[in-house]
């Protein structure tokens, strides 16, 4: 029985030592790589009037029955939502990466969290809004990726991605962004 105890104290002792020198998470699965808050994987391309015309790279998106639109965009975006009500909006710098092509987000969103005081954190423009369909005037943004996160009236965040550039407009946008991620 001795020896039983010193076994599991040894092991103990080796389950709680150093955490310095822990190996970081490399796995493609796992929501720590992909879930950052400023990571851009992909767009769904949307017109002015919503309809999804295109999605380039692999979108890491919670937006279920909503839409942002048009996508990419020069001045104003749209959030629309047939089902609820928006009642805040965060959007922040985004960065664009090819990484995770092959990660199911849609699986995935689920064990994806982020809190309110980690979006107010990194957000470079808020809007206290309450609504089913709300404008944005983006003319004071760089031009760049973001993300949007928006809360809903049913407790649910929500996240999206987008392409802004004030400078480009009609297919010399769009073609900006095929040519972003080819």
């Amino acid at each position: 029985m001795r020896n039983f105890i010193y076994v599991f104290v040894l092991l103990f002792c080796f389950a709680c030592g150093d955490d310095d020198n822990v190996t970081p998470n490399t796995d493609p699965d796992s929501t720590a790589l992909f879930s950052d808050i400023d990571i851009v994987t992909g767009l769904q391309l949307r017109d002015e009037n919503a309809s999804l015309i295109g999605t380039v790279g692999n979108p890491n998106i919670k937006n279920e029955d909503s839409s942002i639109y048009p996508n990419p965009a020069n001045s104003v975006v749209t959030i629309s939502s047939p089902i609820n009500t928006i009642e805040t909006v965060w959007i922040l710098p985004g960065n664009q990466t090819t990484d995770f092509g092959d990660v199911d987000f849609q699986s995935k969103v689920g064990a994806i969290m982020y809190d309110q005081t980690q979006l107010d954190e990194s957000q470079v423009g808020t809007f206290g809004l309450n609504g089913p369909q709300i404008n944005l005037n983006l003319q004071d943004f760089d031009n760049g990726y973001y993300r949007i996160f928006y809360h809903m009236t049913d407790g649910e965040l929500r996240w999206d991605n987008f392409y802004l550039n004030k400078d480009l407009s009609g297919s010399e946008l769009s073609d900006k962004v095929f040519e972003d991620w080819n």
